[in-house]
């Protein structure tokens, strides 16, 4: 886990953590059974979550590594996905935070480019 504020931790979650499995139905409109199902195959270390006194208030998925092609060869990316805040948590600048602290994961780890994918179902 690392600290991002004083109340403020990042960290992996478990994709059958039953906060990250809600927040995922919630964003896409699924039932709760299709969103469990979805995150069913999720591969370790997949997950993340920012933390607000001990309670997830926003999540995504990063998919590592991922790379992505240029005209001049491939650049080392991340991929992130599936960004999630509850109703009652929105608009209050976590998922920019739970962003930045995961993009400072990809460039510790060599990645130069970072990847925002957006569903057009997460839009409904």
């Amino acid at each position: 886990m690392s600290t991002v504020s004083d109340d403020l931790h990042y960290r992996t979650v478990a994709p059958d953590d039953e906060q990250f499995v809600l927040n995922t139905a919630l964003a896409y409109n699924l039932p709760l059974d299709e969103a469990r199902r979805a995150l069913w195959s999720a591969a370790p270390d997949t997950c993340h979550g920012l933390y607000r006194n001990g309670r997830l208030v926003t999540q995504c998925m990063l998919y590592l590594p991922h790379v992505a092609h240029s005209g001049s060869g491939t650049i080392p990316s991340g991929n992130i996905d599936v960004v999630a805040t509850p109703p009652e948590e929105q608009r209050r600048g976590y998922a920019a935070c739970l962003l930045r602290a995961v993009c400072d994961k990809l460039r510790s780890q060599g990645m130069l480019l970072c990847i925002l994918s957006v569903l057009r179902r997460s839009l409904c």
